[in-house]
């Protein structure tokens, strides 16, 4: 960017730090997830929370050598929640990118979501990377979860659902 049009813009004198054309290296990621429901005593969602207890999100993880996104999905949900699940349909995939200033790399992350249905629960299959597993009504897990572009994913299987369990609930989204 020239040198006064950074001024004009940012009000000073330096550039702003991250990647630099030539100076980084890129790779990509990708990864898969699910939204996982259950309709017992009504319809709820399941998200996790990372980070001590900071963020909650949707299970999800990178995809192995040899693995299907959707295999992928039922792995990592499995592995973050202690759920078996059904994957009832590929709701819709998120893609972004984020520079790693450590590894001075860009990527280019792509995370497959699917519409899963929670057969059973089994807390002991459960790995320690979520520090809490819990259950919400759509309401307040379009509420509690940080990434906008999850809470679209949320948003996606609830219309989903509705369309599927051939019923309609009045949800208004915020």
């Amino acid at each position: 960017m020239h040198y006064r049009k950074h001024q004009q813009i940012f009000g000073t004198n330096r550039p702003l730090a991250g990647p630099r054309r030539g100076k980084h290296r890129e790779a990509t990621i990708v990864s898969s997830g699910g939204v996982v429901y259950r309709c017992d005593g009504g319809l709820s969602f399941c998200i996790i929370a990372k980070k001590n207890m900071n963020v909650w999100a949707l299970p999800r993880g990178r995809v192995e050598p040899g693995e299907t996104p959707e295999q992928t999905a039922l792995r990592e949900v499995l592995e973050e929640t202690g759920l078996s699940t059904a994957v009832l349909e590929k709701i819709d995939e998120i893609d972004f990118h984020f520079f790693s200033h450590s590894e001075q790399c860009l990527y280019h992350k792509i995370v497959h979501f699917y519409l899963m249905e929670c057969i059973s629960e089994d807390p002991s299959q459960k790995d320690e990377e979520a520090d809490a597993v819990a259950w919400y009504p759509p309401e307040e897990a379009m509420e509690i979860l940080k990434y906008q572009n999850e809470k679209e994913i949320v948003r996606k299987a609830y219309t989903r659902l509705a369309t599927r369990l051939s019923g309609s609930w009045d949800i208004e989204w915020s």
